[in-house]
C-alpha cells in the first residue's frame, strides 16, 4: 500500500480554501488545463513513505506513536501562493507554509529518524505546501500572464491558521475517479498549553 504522513487541514481551513480555489478557477478562466484539489483531499504532506507492507504497520505505528508522543503541539500559519514550475509549464499551485517556532521542522526531523527504517524512498528537501491544484498541459501566453498576476496578487494573503495536535498515516487509494485517502492511523501530539476556544481563524477573501 503506498502510505504518507500528514496534516490533514481543519473543516474550516478546507473550506476557506475551497472557497479560494473557487475564485482562483474563475481569475484563470480556462479549466481544462487544471485539476483542482477536492477539499476533503487537502492536506500537508510531512513524509512521503512510498510502498508499505501490511506486516510493517503494527511495528511502524508502535514507533511512531512512541516518538509523536515527545512531539509538542503547535500553530501554523498558511500563506502565500507559489507555484513549482515556471509559467508557461507550471506542474503544481499551493499554498505555503509560515511556523516561526520551528516545531514543524522538529516535527519532519523526528519523523525522518523514525521511519528511515521502513521506507525505501530517499529523504527530500522539504518544503511544506498544501497542493491547490495540478496542471495538466503548459499554459498559453495568456493564462501565462493570469496565473503570474495570481500570484503577484496573493503572495503576501493570509490563508488561515490552524493549530497542529495530530497526525495522520493515510493510505492513497488510486481510482478511475480520481485519488482518495485512507487514514490507517492517527498519532497524538504533546500538549504544550492550553488551547483557546477558537482553533483556527481565516480571513475573508
Amino acid at each position: 500500500m503506498r502510505c504518507f504522513l500528514a496534516i490533514s487541514c481543519s473543516s474550516s481551513v478546507r473550506d476557506f480554501l475551497n472557497k479560494q480555489n473557487k475564485d482562483l478557477a474563475s481569475e484563470l478562466g480556462d479549466l481544462s488545463t487544471v485539476s483542482w484539489t477536492k477539499p476533503q483531499n487537502m492536506h500537508l504532506t510531512l513524509r512521503f513513505l512510498g510502498e508499505l507492507s501490511a506486516g510493517t504497520l503494527p511495528v511502524l505505528t508502535r514507533d511512531l506513536a512512541a516518538q509523536l508522543a515527545e512531539c509538542y503541539e503547535f500553530q501554523m500559519k498558511y500563506c502565500s501562493l507559489g507555484i513549482f514550475g515556471n509559467l508557461h509549464q507550471p506542474r503544481v499551485l499551493w499554498v505555503g507554509v509560515s511556523e516561526p517556532s520551528q516545531q514543524l521542522y522538529t516535527l519532519t526531523q523526528s519523523l525522518e529518524k523514525t521511519v528511515k527504517p521502513y521506507t525505501k524512498e530517499a529523504s527530500a528537501r522539504y518544503m511544506p505546501h498544501i497542493t491547490l491544484a495540478r496542471f495538466k498541459s503548459r499554459l498559453d501566453t495568456n493564462m501565462a500572464r493570469r496565473l503570474g498576476l495570481l500570484l503577484e496578487e496573493h503572495k503576501e494573503k493570509s490563508f488561515g491558521t490552524q493549530f497542529v495536535n495530530q497526525i495522520e498515516l493515510l493510505q492513497s487509494i488510486f481510482s478511475p475517479q480520481g485519488v482518495s485517502y485512507k487514514p490507517l492511523a492517527t498519532f497524538s501530539l504533546r500538549k504544550k498549553y492550553v488551547r483557546l476556544p477558537c482553533e483556527v481563524k481565516t480571513e475573508s477573501a
